[in-house]
C-alpha cells in the first residue's frame, strides 16, 4: 500500500494527474514549461490556467504547445520541423485525418505546420514558391488569432522575396517590425535588410541592419538566444553592404578581426555564414579573388555540413576557379552543387559577368 501511495504522489508531482480539464503543455524557449489549460490564444500572447493561476506567456517566448487530445503525430511533426526535416514533417501530417481535428488550436497547428513545411522546402529549392505562398497566405488571412501568426507573416515575406516581389515582402516585414517584441523586430530588420540587398539598395539595407544593432540587447542575459543570432546576422549583413559600396577594408576588418576571431570553431553554422560573407566581401574587392577563393574553400572543406552556406560557397567557387583559369575545378564544384543540392536556387543563379 505504501508503494502505491508513493507512486501516486510521484505522478502528481510530475503534473500528470490533475482535474478533469485538459492538460496542455507550453514549451518555452530554453526548455521551460508551463502546464495547465490553455484558455485563450492570440497573436501576441497565450493565456494558461496553470493550476488555478492565470499565466500569460508572450508568443516570442513560446517554442511550441502540446495540446491535450491532439493526434500523436503532432509531436513528431514538431520534432521534425525543429530539426529541419520538413519532408518528414509533411509525411507525419499526411497520417492525420484533418476531419478528426476539432479543437481550434490543434487545427491551427496542423494548418500552420503544413504550410510552413511547404514554405521551407520551397525556399530550399524543393518545391514551388508560389504554391507554398498560397498556403502561407491562407494561414495568415484566416488565423490572425494564432500564436504562429507572426512567424507566418515573416515566412510570407520570405516567399515573396523568393518570387522577387520585394516591395510586397517589405509590407509583411513592416508588420513584424510593429510587434511589441524586440527579438521579432530584429528578425524583421534583418529580413528587410536582406530583401533590400536583393534589390541592390545597399545603403538602405545597411541602415536596416544598423537599426537592428541599435535595439536593446544584454550580452550577459541574452547570450545564446535568438536575439543574439539576429544581431550576428545583422553584423554579417552590414559588412556585405559595406563591401558592396566599396568599403572593402572596413568590412573585411570587422569580419576577420571582430567576428571570426571571436567565434567558437565548433559553431559550424555561424562559422560557415561568416566565411561565406567574408568570401563575398573579398569577391567584391577588385584584387580580392584569391582571398575570396580561400574563404569559400574554408566552407567547402570545414563546414560542408551547413547546406545553405555550402551551396553558396560551391557556386562561388565554380565561378572563381573559372576566373583563375582552372575550368576543370570550376566544373567539379558545379557538378557537386547539382549533385548535393539539386533543388538549390544557386543552381539556376546566373554567373556574374
Amino acid at each position: 500500500m505504501k508503494s502505491l501511495v508513493t507512486a501516486a504522489a510521484l505522478v502528481a508531482c510530475l503534473g500528470l494527474v490533475g482535474d478533469a480539464s485538459a492538460i496542455d503543455a507550453v514549451r518555452k524557449v530554453g526548455n521551460q514549461r508551463v502546464s495547465g489549460t490553455v484558455k485563450s490564444v492570440g497573436a501576441t500572447e497565450v493565456m494558461v490556467d496553470a493550476q488555478g493561476t492565470p499565466t500569460k506567456v508572450p508568443v516570442n517566448e513560446i517554442e511550441s504547445i502540446q495540446f491535450d487530445g491532439e493526434p500523436s503525430e503532432m509531436n513528431l511533426v514538431r520534432s521534425a520541423m525543429k530539426s529541419g526535416s520538413y519532408q518528414s514533417a509533411l509525411t507525419q501530417l499526411k497520417k492525420i485525418n484533418p476531419t478528426t481535428v476539432t479543437r481550434k488550436e490543434v487545427k491551427q497547428d496542423y494548418e500552420f505546420y503544413a504550410a510552413l513545411a511547404q514554405a521551407k522546402l520551397a525556399l530550399l529549392g524543393s518545391g514551388r514558391v508560389d504554391e507554398a505562398g498560397t498556403a502561407i497566405f491562407n494561414f495568415v488571412t484566416n488565423n490572425k488569432d494564432s500564436y504562429h501568426y507572426y512567424q507566418a507573416v515573416e515566412t510570407m515575406g520570405d516567399l515573396l522575396v523568393g518570387l522577387n516581389k520585394v516591395d510586397d515582402a517589405l509590407k509583411y516585414y513592416s508588420e513584424l517590425e510593429a510587434t511589441p517584441f524586440d527579438d521579432l523586430k530584429m528578425r524583421a530588420g534583418v529580413a528587410r535588410g536582406k530583401a533590400l540587398m536583393q534589390q541592390q539598395k545597399f545603403p538602405e539595407a545597411q541602415a536596416a541592419f544598423e537599426a537592428v544593432l541599435k535595439l536593446p540587447f544584454n550580452p550577459m542575459t541574452q547570450k545564446g538566444t535568438p536575439a543574439e543570432s539576429q544581431r550576428f546576422a545583422a553584423v554579417l549583413g552590414r559588412t556585405q553592404c559595406q563591401a558592396s559600396t566599396q568599403q572593402y577594408d572596413e568590412a573585411i576588418k570587422e569580419l576577420e578581426g571582430n567576428v571570426i576571431a571571436n567565434l567558437n570553431p565548433e559553431e559550424s553554422e555561424l562559422q560557415a555564414k561568416a566565411y561565406v560573407t567574408l568570401g563575398n566581401c573579398y569577391n567584391a574587392k577588385p584584387d580580392g579573388k584569391k582571398a575570396a577563393l580561400l574563404a569559400f574553400l574554408h566552407v567547402d572543406v570545414l563546414y560542408a555540413s551547413v547546406p545553405d552556406a555550402h551551396a553558396e560557397a560551391l557556386w562561388n567557387l565554380s565561378n572563381l576557379w573559372n576566373d583563375l583559369g582552372k575550368n576543370e575545378r570550376g566544373q567539379e564544384c558545379l557538378n557537386r552543387l547539382n549533385r548535393l543540392y539539386p533543388g538549390s536556387p544557386w543552381i539556376t543563379k546566373k554567373r556574374p559577368v
